[in-house]
């Protein structure tokens, strides 16, 4: 096959390729006549007038765009990567509710899409609490016991998912056989974002138990373990907002405590990914400390003793 790493590549009109033809962070122009197939990783694909491709046509990251003429013998599979919206005129911007840069909207904005953010991913972890409470409870027993190890596993999984993922798509793209797995990609990117999910509310119920045992001593419910953790996460965040009403000088001053509640945040969501992969997917317990007790032995009997018989 012809591959192309970075860069276009163009078939003229007069040029005909025996084989397939694979670009990678780049484009490919075909004019004349391509036996095999055509595959662009993060770029397009234009086919010209005259352009003839028996096999497939596949772009991930681009778009395909054909000239009337064009023939294409296969499928034309095209999986474009864009910056997810919400509705058509307000633009939801997660970054601007960590940082201390000002809205141009003002304070009444910054805070109302906190809360937003906040409602919003509460709600789904106690979705996640009601329907799935068995994982959770792994996820937070794990955020208990092994913190220190569920954040360093966090941080690698963060650091190794961009290489990891470009890595995967690279592959799939170059071997012919992997281009139709290409679609599991957004079910995969999917699972990921449950993962967080779960980990984020294994974190908070994980947090409101350790403050429900120091306060009383008795442990209590899930839910109710999610709310106090939550309020404790998002504590300095939501006050860093609403103080924020009061003007421009509060807001300079305030930028510090957004800083710190922006860490917070990140780390419960660290840990709690670390957890999620310790449990895998919160569907594996933690290790008893003692290991498995083997049963004790049985008694040494005197020689030629044997067992008394029973006859029912």
């Amino acid at each position: 096959a012809r591959v192309r790493f970075g860069g276009d590549v163009t078939i003229p009109a007069d040029e005909a390729v025996n084989n397939d033809v694979v670009v990678i962070l780049g484009s490919a122009h075909i004019e004349g006549r391509v036996d095999g197939e055509v595959v662009a990783v993060g770029g397009s694909v234009y086919l010209g007038p005259k352009a003839e491709v028996k096999g497939s046509v596949t772009s991930v990251g681009g778009g395909i765009e054909r000239a009337a003429g064009s023939r294409v013998g296969g499928e034309i599979t095209e999986v474009r990567v864009s910056a997810p919206t919400f509705g058509p005129v307000v633009r939801v911007r997660p970054w601007r509710d960590w940082t201390w840069f000002a809205n141009p909207f003002g304070a009444t904005a910054d805070l109302v899409g906190t809360l937003v953010r906040m409602g919003l991913i509460g709600l789904f972890a106690a979705l996640l609490v009601a329907m799935v409470p068995g994982p959770v409870r792994r996820v937070a027993d794990r955020v208990t016991t092994e913190p220190w190890r569920a954040g360093l596993v966090g941080l690698a999984a963060q650091i190794l998912f961009v290489p990891l993922l470009v890595l995967t798509v690279v592959i799939l793209a170059v071997s012919i056989i992997g281009i139709p797995l290409l679609l599991l990609v957004p079910f995969a990117l999917v699972a990921v974002l449950i993962a967080f999910l779960l980990g984020f509310a294994g974190t908070g119920c994980a947090l409101g138990q350790l403050i429900a045992r120091r306060a009383s001593g008795n442990a209590q419910g899930l839910l109710a373990s999610l709310v106090v953790g939550l309020a404790i996460i998002w504590a300095l965040p939501a006050i860093a907002r609403f103080a924020g009403l009061a003007g421009l000088p509060a807001q300079l001053a305030l930028s510090v405590v957004l800083l710190v509640g922006f860490l917070i945040e990140y780390l419960a969501w660290t840990v709690g990914l670390g957890a999620v992969i310790l449990s895998r997917y919160g569907r594996r317990d933690r290790p008893q400390a003692g290991g498995f007790v083997p049963p004790p032995p049985a008694p040494d009997m005197p020689p030629g003793d044997v067992m008394p018989s029973v006859t029912l």
